[in-house]
């Protein structure tokens, strides 16, 4: 079975997500991960926070939308907490994913923690695979198709006892 985790970053819907699309057209099942990534919540070397009060609620409104979006379809958000060069990889390797899609990031910073998961992925034989814009129609095409993919939710042992 071919798994593929999308990496939410920037891009934080469903409606028109480029990452999305390639994740279900190469996939069986797909692990969708958003990660916070702890060195965008640090000060700059001029003093400012990296990430505002404003912004870190408008960034935690956004994934909690994004999770009830992808639970609507019959999955779910897996949100990690600290290095995505670290943290990625620790979820390639549970899930056994022989690929991760994310948004092509063109900032410094974002660049280097993009090479840094690359690397971090290359000695696990996963590919990192960053994309560009596709036409919105083929979205509506691939958001139909998601309804029979089967996607991941990972659930403890304990909370699929609850469930039976």
């Amino acid at each position: 079975m071919r798994t593929v985790v999308v990496w939410f970053k920037t891009d934080l819907r469903l409606h028109d997500n480029e990452t999305l699309i390639k994740a279900i057209a190469q996939s069986d099942a797909i692990i969708p991960v958003y990660c916070f990534d702890e060195s965008q919540f640090g000060i700059t070397d001029f003093g400012f926070q990296k990430t505002g009060s404003f912004r870190a609620q408008f960034l935690l409104e956004s994934i909690l939308d994004l999770d009830k979006n992808l639970r609507a379809v019959g999955s779910g958000l897996v949100v990690l907490k600290g290095k995505p060069e670290v943290e990625i990889p620790k979820i390639v390797a549970h899930y056994k994913a022989n690929k991760v899609v994310a948004k092509r990031e063109v900032s410094y910073e974002e660049r280097q923690t993009e090479a840094l998961v690359q690397e971090a992925l290359f000695k696990l034989k996963c590919e990192l695979q960053t994309s560009v814009l596709v036409p919105c129609i083929m979205l509506r095409i691939y958001l139909f198709r998601l309804k029979i993919f089967q996607m991941y939710l990972p659930i403890s042992e304990k909370e699929q006892k609850k469930m039976r």
